[in-house]
């Protein structure tokens, strides 16, 4: 009886441990390619995908990074196509491993891409099991297998890049705000919205090693998309302005003025504000846009100029800077204030009955007034007259 238990026992402890989960079906991590970065391109009526997949060996210790020393840190993998589909079917037959996509950070696009239409790929994106909403965007003018390939300062792989974590960079001097995936796939979708994309590009001389002049990448102008149209980039001083405009300013550092007179003092910026009044005029809507900043006085360059006076240039500075920005914005037939936004959400009927595909006339952006006021204080050890 004893025995017939015991054997009982067995069979049912057996029959319990089938059921349990275990790790069977799973695949070495060394048997699979994690993408790091995805890139998209649009030439000769064809896609062109990128596939950027990363040595871990130089992302774990000194151990595996050792082993790791004879094989490159990153190796970038292409595909054709006429769709979207294809093109990344096609980059899948090349990689000759499984490849997987929830640890994609990245997405590229190039500028003819943009101009094609983005439709297709973002519905692929969005629809795919693996892929996730959060990686950052960006838009390109350099080959994209070469930005992909370009290593961070004083990195050892493409896994601390810029593009990788853009968020330190912005948060210490802030010029165009990082964008994630579902922030411009939402913004693409909305009639009354558009999408801001940093521009990223390589640089050749702001790094000197041992070695030489190494190339790196930086922010340096924004693409803009309204109605899911691209409308065109923006760089250089026509990009100014847009930092006090964008929500996500933290601080952001300017001389004053920011002209081509002798400066009188740099300024730190921070928390910018941005309110849109809205009235109405013969009928038509009427807007005021009020910036408010707060910030500190870095370095003074004329001691006999006191800190209401830096205050009031300093605030002059700033709209000057907006100013810029939105008439190159009103250019390339872009909102660059949201004011067809801020009207959409106040009366959504007003705003059916003033816009054109979601845009506002060129007239109403231009006479859109603008009002800065700039709150400062001395930095530490700064003597300054109030």
């Amino acid at each position: 009886m004893i025995a017939k238990r015991g054997i009982i026992t067995i069979i049912i402890s057996t029959l319990v441990l089938c059921l349990l989960t275990g790790c069977w079906g799973s695949r070495p991590v060394d048997h699979i390619y994690y993408a790091q970065s995805l890139g998209f391109d649009y030439k000769e009526g064809q896609y062109i995908v990128y596939l950027q997949i990363i040595n871990f060996s130089y992302v774990a210790g000194s151990e595996m990074a050792v082993k790791g020393k004879e094989a490159p840190m990153a190796k970038v993998g292409q595909g054709h196509g006429k769709t979207v589909t294809e093109a990344m079917n096609d980059t899948l037959m090349n990689a000759q491993r499984s490849v997987y996509w929830g640890h994609v950070n990245t997405i590229v696009m190039t500028e003819a891409l943009m101009k094609h239409g983005v439709g297709d790929l973002l519905d692929l994106l969005a629809r795919y099991k693996e892929f996730r909403y959060t990686p950052w965007i960006y838009l390109v003018k350099d080959p994209v297998e070469k930005v992909f390939l370009t290593l961070p300062v004083l990195a050892e792989t493409p896994a601390f890049s810029l593009l990788t974590d853009p968020e330190d960079n912005y948060e210490q001097q802030a010029t165009v705000e990082p964008v994630r995936f579902h922030r411009f796939k939402r913004e693409w979708n909305e009639p009354a919205q558009f999408a801001i994309i940093p521009f990223v590009s390589l640089i050749k001389e702001a790094w000197t090693t041992d070695k030489g002049i190494e190339e790196t990448v930086e922010i340096d102008s924004f693409g803009i998309m309204q109605g899911k149209e691209y409308k065109g980039s923006l760089k250089g001083k026509a990009i100014q302005g847009l930092r006090w405009l964008q929500e996500g300013t933290k601080q952001a550092i300017t001389m004053v003025p920011a002209s081509d007179e002798p400066p009188l003092a740099s300024v730190m910026l921070e928390n910018s504000n941005k309110n849109i009044d809205i009235y109405y005029k013969d009928g038509k809507p009427q807007f005021t846009i009020r910036v408010t900043l707060i910030g500190n006085v870095l370095e003074l360059l004329d001691k006999q100029t006191t800190l209401a006076e830096i205050e009031k240039i300093t605030a002059s500075t700033v709209k000057e800077q907006i100013e810029k920005t939105v008439e190159a914005a009103i250019k390339k037939n872009a909102d660059i204030m949201q004011l067809s936004l801020a009207l959409y959400r106040k009366n959504p009927r007003v705003w059916r009955e003033h816009t054109t595909h979601g845009a506002l006339d060129k007239k109403v952006l231009k006479e859109a007034t603008i009002i800065v006021s700039v709150k400062l204080e001395s930095a530490l050890g700064l003597k300054m007259e109030p």
